[in-house]
């Protein structure tokens, strides 16, 4: 590094160092910027996907009609978290700019967040100031957050629960962990591997290794148990709710409809046409998009249409879903080769794809390609530069190194599948990679960066 160029660095590093509130009030201001921004050029509306299902529960709500979907009738396919968020709006007849304004600064406030946690589990302001300006300027999160959807939620509820069990708070995070169940039912196993991670944390940090086992045991069992309770007791509850007025005792209806019009449907067309893959939105797939969406989630219809006949209007949605998952449970287990080329297919398109629907939002003709590619770089490059992070941050602190890959391991997993759109579900992930890409600059620039939590 150029003399010049270092004497500037450092004296950034001792800026972040020395003026943490300061620090952190310039990536709040930039993080309203960069949501502001798209706020004000892009011209969609804040409606997308499964925006009106959750506005529809909210009003059966705030009207004292329960848990109801635009039928009125008992909602199990949408968790409650998110549509009793968006309750707080009706008096506003649940306008949907005051919500993605709401949004917006929830996620301005999340970037802020980050950088204190990364500051403490790192002991490295600048870092924690990358981290930061990551999550600030992030086009998933700034998109997601002008959309009435639960993505910007549920950011926030996973980041807290990772950052209480960082801090050694086990039972607030079992219970943010249970409320980000119920914010998207994805997460409804992550409770495994963070169980897994406190047991091996705790069992190697609770004394030194001539203890006895009673010695370490004691405090591993404790801190699994405080977890474990209040993880499970939210999700729980709202399985045996469902119990009661669907029939089924899930914690979604959803889940048996992506078994099986998605994971099922996608290891029968990858098994069809081969596996191909090319990052959205190029091209590059066309006999896997077309067997999937053409040809085998029609066939998978027709099935289900001719399984249940008659019977079908005389079943809930929640019961039909639970035929719908044991039938795709059931293709999923003859097709084992599929399933792990349908995941590592859906992994590729988490981590690779562009948000191309921010650029076609902010920009147009050229300038919308060439932000696209940008975009694509950009998460390329992360992905290298989160593994570099890793390694280094482990030197650092490798619990929390540890914790972060084992969440976004888990959230890559049970996330990858044939949908369009992967990137969307990479967002509720963001504040953590970009701690982990933020960690790359630890080892060649320790000497500068070194801080003192405060």
């Amino acid at each position: 590094m150029p003399s010049s160029l270092r004497k500037r660095f450092s004296s950034a590093a001792a800026r972040c160092t020395e003026r943490p509130q300061a620090t952190a009030l310039a990536i709040a201001v930039i993080a309203v910027v960069a949501h502001l921004h798209y706020f004000i050029v892009s011209a969609d509306n804040h409606e997308r996907w499964d925006s009106s299902q959750y506005l529809a529960s909210a009003r059966g709500l705030a009207s004292g009609h329960g848990f109801v979907d635009a039928a009125g009738k008992i909602e199990a396919r949408r968790t409650p978290v998110y549509p009793a968020f968006l309750v707080a709006f009706a008096p506003m007849r649940f306008n949907e700019t005051a919500i993605a304004i709401v949004q917006h600064l929830f996620a301005a406030a999340l970037a802020v967040t980050v950088f204190y946690l990364a500051r403490s589990t790192t002991g490295n302001a600048v870092v924690a100031a990358v981290a930061g300006l990551l999550v600030a300027i992030d086009s998933g999160q700034i998109y997601m957050a002008d959309k009435v959807m639960a993505e910007t939620l549920m950011s926030i509820t996973l980041f807290a629960a990772i950052a209480f069990l960082a801090r050694g708070g086990f039972a607030a995070a079992g219970l943010m962990t249970g409320i980000t169940v119920l914010v998207r039912p994805i997460a409804m196993y992550l409770w495994i591997p963070l169980a897994l991670w406190i047991v091996v944390v705790q069992w190697r940090g609770a004394g030194p290794r001539t203890d006895k086992a009673s010695r370490r045991a004691g405090p591993t069992l404790a801190a699994l148990a405080f977890f474990l309770l209040a993880a499970w007791s939210l999700p729980l509850l709202w399985m045996w709710r469902n119990h009661e007025r669907a029939g089924v005792a899930s914690l979604s209806s959803i889940e048996g409809e992506i078994l099986y019009y998605w994971r099922g449907a996608g290891v029968i067309a990858i098994e069809r046409s081969g596996f191909q893959y090319s990052p959205l939105p190029f091209q590059g797939e066309e006999r896997f998009r077309y067997q999937f969406f053409r040809v085998a989630q029609h066939e998978l219809a027709a099935n289900i249409e001719h399984l249940l006949g008659a019977r079908a209007a005389t079943m809930t949605e929640a019961q039909i879903s639970a035929i719908e998952g044991q039938i795709g449970r059931g293709i999923l287990r003859s097709h084992p080769r599929e399933v792990v080329l349908l995941t590592i297919y859906g992994a590729l398109h988490l981590i690779f794809d562009t948000t191309w629907d921010y650029a076609g939002a902010i920009a147009g003709g050229f300038l919308r390609v060439a932000l696209i590619w940008w975009l694509y770089v950009v998460a390329v490059a992360s992905f290298v530069l989160a593994i570099f992070g890793f390694a280094r941050l482990r030197r650092v602190n490798a619990p929390f190194a540890w914790l972060l890959v084992t969440t976004l391991v888990y959230f890559v997993a049970v996330s990858s599948g044939p949908e369009h759109e992967q990137w969307r579900y990479r967002v509720p992930m963001i504040p953590l990679y970009s701690i982990l890409i933020a960690c790359c600059i630890i080892r060649r620039h320790a000497g500068l960066l070194r801080s003192e939590s405060r």
